[in-house]
């Protein structure tokens, strides 16, 4: 399977999201869709970029559902900023969730041809990165069988979840031995 880097499938998006499909170590699919920055996380990047530790993203939160429940694909609005989506008419019901911690945090910054402004803002990512492991950790029921379209990153402040960002993507069935991995990024411009 040829794939791209990251940046080249999202050249004219500002935040995107992808998905690999591990069987073992082989990769067996990738999911690649925009991503909707919400309102919400626009002042909570503020806040970190000014320092405030308290709001840095620190999990992601993906959701699913029995593979006959699927729904279409729901459009998430800039103003979400709920955690639940079962009051969206889109996902119900929604019988899988999973809070996944966050296992990387990179910049990646791409030389671009002329290497000067504005061509290599274009190339500034940020990108936070979960992974929904094979076989569940701490007790949890498997999730093999089930499908998962849905995926925000979160900022845990104290016992409340702030939505950072939301959005669906094509479903991905998680069969047995699968691994998830969600790469969730935002390109500054």
């Amino acid at each position: 399977m040829e794939h791209k880097a990251i940046t080249d499938n999202f050249a004219g998006f500002q935040g995107f999201v992808e998905i690999k499909v591990y069987d073992g170590d082989r990769l067996v699919d990738v999911v690649c869709t925009p991503n909707i920055i919400t309102f919400t996380a626009t002042n909570i990047m503020a806040r970190t970029l000014g320092m405030d530790q308290s709001y840095a993203p620190t999990h992601m939160w993906v959701g699913g559902t029995d593979f006959a429940d699927l729904p279409g694909v729901p459009v998430v609005d800039r103003t979400d900023s709920s955690l639940s989506s079962s009051s969206d008419p889109g996902v119900n019901p929604i019988r899988v969730r999973r809070e996944l911690p966050i296992v990387a945090r990179s910049f990646l910054s791409v030389p671009t041809v002329s290497n000067t402004s504005p061509e290599q803002q274009t190339s500034n990512v940020v990108q936070f990165t979960a992974i929904l492991p094979a076989i569940p950790e701490d007790g949890l029921p498997s999730v093999d069988g089930k499908s998962f379209f849905e995926a925000g990153i979160i900022t845990k402040l104290g016992s409340t979840n702030l939505l950072f960002s939301h959005q669906f993507h094509a479903a991905i069935e998680k069969l047995n031995n699968f691994q998830l991995v969600y790469t969730w990024a935002i390109r500054f411009l």
